[in-house]
Parts: C-alpha cells; structure tokens; sequence
C-alpha cells in the first residue's frame, strides 16, 4: 500500500492530522500529546533527537506513522502504555519477516492474496497477559488462534476483550502514497 523506501519525514503536526479524523483542535492537541508520550516512552522512535527543544520539529518517518495509527487504534479502545510497549516489540519483530512487514504496510500476500489483521487478546488481570498476533484473513476463524501462546495450551482463558485491526483499511486511512 505504501512505498516502504519513502524517505520523507513528517512533523509532529503532520502526524498527528493524519491520525485524527475528526480535525478539531482538541482532538489533534489530545493525539499530539499522546504522540509525544509514546516519543518519550521510546514506543515511537523519531528521526534524530527525540527531544527537540524550541524550534525545532520532531521528524518521523511513512513507517513510524504506520506504528502511530496501530498505537492509536489500540489506545482508542483502552490499551495501557505497558501493552502498548509489548505491541511495540511484537509489531518491530514482524517487521523483519517480508510477508509479515507487507501486511502491516497495508499490503496483500501475492500469493494467497491475503491481507493481515493484529488480533488482541485480553485477558482479566489475574492472568497478568495480553497478547497480539498478525494473523491472515483465512485464519480468523482457526480454534488454535484463541489460545495466548504454546505454553498455555489446556487453559482455559476467559477473554476479558478480543480486538481485531484491518491491517490494510487501517494503512488506507493515513493517505501515505
């Protein structure tokens, strides 16, 4: 979906405008600080220094606003800073697998023709767990998916909450080509 060599860099401002959809200024003021949060937390990596001062802008690369909209889209529906920070390790590990990058890019698998999907599973805090997967159109269904990890495999988790992010829809939206 978007040319992932693309080397233009974008502001703090120009992010947070294409994260937001409704446009007004409490909402773009609400995501830049947000932005900045996530800048500070290292969940979000800056080109150069992360701490500007006066100014001068925070740059981000086309892929670190890709990682913006996923940050985003969970932390609209209550994503803590901690599994935020656990997203961000998973999403940068998939990165380094071609088919896996492709699909969070907001591309279709050329063979299966197939685009990704992040699924988040939830679970009350006794488990003290959350976990994320890229998954496949054709796999939404798979029984084996509702498990957490091999090492849970047998016990029974009562999802708390179950979120799944159109990979491609979601890359659609910020306009990047």
């Amino acid at each position: 979906m978007c040319n992932p060599m693309n080397t233009e860099t974008y502001t703090l401002s120009q992010l947070s405008r294409r994260l937001c959809k409704t446009q007004r200024d409490d909402d773009l003021r609400l995501i830049e600080r947000m932005i900045k949060h996530w800048t500070s937390h290292d969940i979000l990596r800056t080109v150069g220094e992360k701490h500007t001062g006066t100014g001068r802008s925070r740059l981000y690369t086309q892929e670190e606003i890709i990682a913006a909209a996923y940050l985003y889209e969970l932390s609209r529906y209550g994503v803590t800073i901690g599994d935020l920070k656990v997203f961000r390790k998973y999403y940068d590990s998939r990165m380094k697998t071609p088919a896996d990058r492709e699909a969070l890019l907001g591309g279709t698998d050329k063979k299966t023709k197939k685009h990704g999907y992040i699924l988040f599973n939830g679970v009350p805090d006794k488990y003290n767990v959350s976990g994320f997967r890229l998954i496949r159109t054709d796999q939404l269904f798979d029984p084996d998916l509702w498990e957490l990890d091999s090492s849970d495999k047998g016990r029974v988790h009562e999802y708390q909450s179950v979120m799944v992010i159109n990979c491609r829809a979601l890359v659609t939206r910020l306009d990047l080509l």
